[in-house]
């Protein structure tokens, strides 16, 4: 059975349709990317998956359990972890303490006491390779190390469905080279499936076992990477808009 189901999903903002009825499967295990051109729906569709957004209308489903209706906090306790564009740590809090809330409020099946949310952020800042700065206070930290710091969090409350949105956005060459590493590493070490919005194609075409094509709203195409990008429909649609395979791609 696959970990996610989406049937059907719709959400309208004042009668518009930005995601308009998305049907895709999602296996255990992937690393599932979501493209598309800008304004296509993706991550309204991350969102809506994670609660952040109320479907307007169609069913979400992880491991077998309708998470459609289901508050945003209730979700991640599904073990629905959850990583944005735009970091939002806790400034007044360490690396390790900004880590440890993904564990405390984040967990499936409950809250964490203190001391095992420690334990938690410590093994998930070791798997991310922020472990040598856990110490640090958070505003020390630079846009990327930010970012997965902001990774490390939704580690810490072990999910078995990992969501990006668009977490590759602007980096250099090297930090790009970092975050692919990590995501790969969160694969394989963490057990965790990862559905992924993202405009850099290198990186995709890198990383990615399933690639979903979003337009308008709708799903365009779905399939490995090698097949997706030579479909024409792509090309016209996305690749065509300025992107290319092995380049940077678009903004957010």
């Amino acid at each position: 059975m696959p970990i996610l189901e989406l049937r059907d999903v719709r959400k309208h903002f004042g009668g518009l349709p930005a995601v308009d009825g998305v049907t895709l499967d999602v296996d255990r295990g992937l690393i599932y990317a979501i493209i598309g051109p800008n304004g296509a729906g993706k991550s309204t569709l991350l969102k809506t998956i994670s609660g952040m957004h109320d479907a307007t209308s169609g069913q979400v489903t992880v491991d077998g359990v309708d998470i459609t209706a289901m508050s945003a906090h209730a979700i991640r306790q599904q073990g629905i972890g959850k990583v944005l564009q735009t970091p939002r740590p806790l400034a007044s809090l360490s690396v390790r303490e900004n880590a440890a809330l993904g564990a405390m409020f984040g967990t499936p099946g409950g809250r964490r006491g203190e001391r095992e949310a420690l334990v938690a952020a410590d093994e998930a800042l070791e798997l991310v390779g922020l472990s040598d700065r856990a110490h640090w206070p958070v505003g020390q930290l630079n846009l990327h190390q930010q970012r997965i710091l902001e990774l490390a969090r939704a580690l810490a409350g072990q999910p078995k469905l990992l969501l990006l949105d668009e977490v590759m956005a602007g980096l250099n060459p090297g930090e790009l080279e970092d975050s692919m590493a990590i995501v790969r590493r969160v694969r394989d070490s963490a057990d965790v499936t990862v559905v992924w919005v993202e405009h850099v194609m290198r990186a995709v075409t890198a990383l990615a076992d399933h690639v979903a094509v979003l337009n308008f709203g709708q799903l365009l195409v779905h399939g490995t990477p090698d097949v997706v990008m030579r479909d024409d429909r792509v090309v016209e649609a996305y690749l065509g808009q300025g992107a290319a395979v092995g380049g940077g791609g678009a903004g957010a």
